[in-house]
């Protein structure tokens, strides 16, 4: 709601108004207005300046009030000046009950401004709750994954589940014959921090022609585990560790889908026959 002008009756002013209305008028901008007299409306609202003297007609003795709304462009908005024809009532006073309604209206949008924050707050603090759990979440998982990729095989990629561990069981069952393979103690140093080469003066490895006597001392080793060595020695030696990691991801293609293999051999021109 706009001004409201409480003042005691003069026509001089009521005649400026009729004025203020006819310049508007005059330049194009009209200005829509409304009469009330004792509370009932005698000009509904309009931007006719013909219509406005009609008020004078339901003036007499008994007239208390006379209101004149100029409303602001097409809303509701508008300037309310009242006239009173006995005693002007002070800010104070209830006019129509406008005042008290006005007052309540406020009260109830404060209070439904301060409960909407409140439960923004509460949401707000939800949420936080939430991100929190959600970042424990993926340290936990960053922590396991880092754990995982720890206590991984090298040897995975390239041998499987079931390759990778037998190897692997033959290296930590046999340290001193990794020992006396070029690049095995290398090898089960990357399996196993653990695994550490004998030292020097227990490890006497020589090779000897068939027949030795020394050749029975060795230990036994099987045709999987020497089929093993050699493969593993076969890859460190023909690839750098950039190499090796590719090698890893087209093992691992060609295992999801074995269809690949003759895409790769038509690829590198290798003939199967």
């Amino acid at each position: 709601m706009g001004l409201i002008a409480n003042e005691k009756y003069d026509q001089r002013k009521i005649d400026r108004l009729r004025d203020h209305l006819r310049i508007y008028a005059e330049r194009g901008q009209p200005i829509d207005f409304e009469i009330i007299v004792n509370g009932f409306k005698v000009v509904r609202r309009t931007n006719d300046i013909e219509m406005f003297g009609l008020y004078e007609n339901y003036v007499d003795a008994d007239t208390k009030s006379i209101e004149f709304l100029f409303y602001s462009g097409t809303s509701n908005s508008n300037d309310k000046h009242i006239f009173h024809l006995g005693n002007v009532p002070s800010s104070k006073q209830n006019l129509d009950g406008f005042e008290i309604e006005d007052q309540i209206e406020n009260g109830v949008n404060q209070r439904l401004r301060e409960q909407e924050f409140v439960k923004l707050q509460e949401k707000n603090k939800e949420l936080e709750d939430e991100v929190k759990e959600l970042e424990k979440e993926v340290d936990r998982l960053e922590r396991a994954n880092e754990h995982l990729q720890e206590s991984r095989s090298p040897l995975h990629g390239v041998l499987g589940n079931l390759g990778s561990s037998l190897v692997e069981a033959f290296i930590k069952r046999n340290p001193k014959i990794m020992a006396s393979i070029p690049g095995g103690e290398a090898l089960a140093g990357l399996l196993d921090d653990s695994i550490s080469p004998p030292p020097a003066e227990d490890v006497e490895v020589s090779f000897k022609p068939k027949g030795s006597h020394e050749e029975s001392s060795k230990p036994e080793v099987s045709e999987a585990d020497r089929h093993a060595i050699h493969f593993v020695n076969q890859i460190k030696a023909a690839f750098n560790k950039d190499e090796f990691e590719m090698i890893n991801l087209i093992l691992r293609s060609l295992a999801e889908d074995k269809g690949r293999f003759m895409v790769v051999l038509q690829t590198l021109n290798i003939k199967t026959n």
